[in-house]
């Protein structure tokens, strides 16, 4: 029997047709095989309670006019960028310190959680709200607000403030400037006067 050059391209060609026919087939096989054993994942519905943006050991520089006005510092970060509510929360709290526009430290603030709200531009910080003014009087609270515009401190749960000379001051619906040194205002004055720490 001879084999001519055409039979034998022939021959190869079917047997090429078949080796992707077969190819395929197992593709196809081991597809479907693979797509019954994938869990398909409910759609995200609440972007809210997703943090797109995390970052740890972080300290943020805020300035106005290329003055520095905030240095925060905290052990970690989440920001939610999507939803309804864009925020900045720092679940294991922060440590802040404002200046002025010579960079002199005017108060700072330490709390063990904090958010800040994109819309309102607001911060809100919450457990053990300790903040200290130039004038080393000691403001506490277990809430706080900042208020970034009115640049105003504001809380509707108890502060109490030590003053430097040893007089105390405690009460409800606290307002003040940042530094609370030039004024500050209390619907309710709980109590007032010198604790003896002895």
């Amino acid at each position: 029997m001879e084999f001519t050059s055409q039979y034998f391209f022939k021959r190869l060609r079917i047997s090429h047709i078949l080796s992707r026919f077969f190819l395929f087939a197992f593709f196809a096989a081991a597809l479907v095989a693979c797509s019954e054993k994938v869990a398909k994942l409910p759609p995200i519905e609440n972007f809210d309670s997703i943090a797109q943006i995390t970052s740890t050991n972080t300290e943020i520089i805020y300035s106005d006019s290329a003055k520095v006005k905030m240095v925060l510092k905290a052990p970690m970060l989440l920001k939610f960028l999507e939803g309804s509510n864009p925020r900045t929360e720092f679940p294991n709290g922060v440590d802040i310190v404002f200046m002025d526009k010579n960079k002199k430290v005017t108060s700072s603030l330490k709390s063990e959680y904090a958010e800040y709200r994109d819309n309102e531009q607001i911060w809100y910080f919450s457990g053990k709200v300790v903040t200290i003014n130039e004038e080393n009087d000691i403001l506490r609270s277990e809430h706080l607000y900042f208020d970034r515009g009115k640049d105003s401190l504001r809380s509707d749960t108890t502060v109490t403030i030590k003053f430097a000379d040893g007089n105390n001051l405690s009460g409800t619906g606290f307002r003040s400037s940042i530094n609370f040194s030039d004024t500050y205002e209390f619907d309710n004055i709980v109590f007032t006067g010198y604790i003896d720490e002895k």
